[in-house]
């Protein structure tokens, strides 16, 4: 997260969303802003679709092929004393969350997109998983409550969090 909310092209994003219309109407602006967020939109969706540079899934998957547990995309968390095994998607969906905030988009744009994203992936009509929502839920907390020092976020303070809502999530004693 700290690399990906410095990158060049979470600042163009960034940049782009800021554009702000006056509260006169003008038909030709109107356009041009939606056709410069729309813009946003698909470049954001490339960074964060699956197997892409900003999905994690796969690039966890490459370092620790299963660490010997029976299901794919999963690993071993020992917290507090318990063995827990997490899905990857949470970290993804987690970095989505608070990525999506960090360049500017609202947590309903975000949400939104990823039910979106979710029906043309397997045309699911209810949207996205309740369990992949709340781990974007966890994103936006992040940055809600770490954005002034996010320099200082490490590892264990996001397994706090992700304990912290570890029953709404895609997690496994």
């Amino acid at each position: 997260m700290k690399r990906n909310i410095k990158s060049e092209v979470a600042r163009d994003i960034k940049n782009s969303l800021k554009i702000k219309i006056g509260s006169t109407k003008i038909l030709s602006l109107d356009a041009t802003f939606a056709i410069i967020k729309s813009s946003s939109y698909k470049t954001f969706y490339d960074l964060v679709k699956s197997e892409s540079n900003w999905d994690h899934k796969w690039q966890i998957s490459k370092l620790f092929p299963t660490m010997g547990l029976s299901k794919q995309y999963y690993h071993r968390c020992i917290h507090n004393g318990i063995t827990y095994e997490i899905g990857y998607d949470i970290w993804s969906n987690i970095h989505y969350g608070y990525i999506g905030k960090v360049v500017g988009f609202s947590e309903t744009e975000l949400l939104m997109g990823a039910g979106i994203a979710q029906f043309f992936d397997n045309y699911s009509l209810t949207g996205d998983d309740p369990k992949d929502s709340e781990a974007i839920k966890i994103g936006f907390e992040i940055y809600n409550d770490c954005k002034e020092n996010i320099q200082s976020f490490n590892a264990d303070i996001l397994i706090q969090y992700v304990m912290k809502h570890k029953n709404k999530l895609n997690i496994e004693e």
